[in-house]
């Protein structure tokens, strides 16, 4: 298992040394364009994992557009967000309290994955 974390060291760090121990090999970059390429380069990956507030890339300049892009190039990708923010009432993604609770990371990973909008049915 393998998840893709875009955050500062001290955050990746901290996931590297709960979850390495759990088997699951933990990748982590602070920018939103080396995190896209990264998932282009090593994914598909258990989970991208990212801070909503990521260092902005030349290309994508937020989580908001590394979700957007990801998704397109893979609507199956496990995504969640994790931040000190509040009002994230509604979300495409899980959306975690950070530091995030390994324990809810953990069940996170066992949840089927959603589309980004649910199609309308017509009666």
């Amino acid at each position: 298992m393998r998840i893709l974390v875009v955050d500062d060291d001290a955050e990746v760090q901290r996931l590297r040394n709960e979850l390495e121990p759990r088997g699951v090999q933990i990748v982590g970059t602070p920018n939103a364009d080396d995190a896209f390429r990264l998932w282009e380069k090593e994914g598909p990956w258990s989970l991208v994992l990212t801070e909503y507030h990521i260092k902005m890339g030349k290309g994508i300049e937020d989580a908001k557009e590394l979700m957007k892009a990801i998704r397109a190039a893979s609507p199956p990708q496990r995504m969640a967000i994790h931040t000190n923010d509040r009002g994230f009432l509604a979300t495409p993604v899980p959306v975690m309290r950070r530091p995030c609770r390994i324990d809810h990371l953990l069940r996170i990973l066992r949840q089927p994955v959603l589309p980004l909008s649910a199609p309308s049915k017509k009666e």
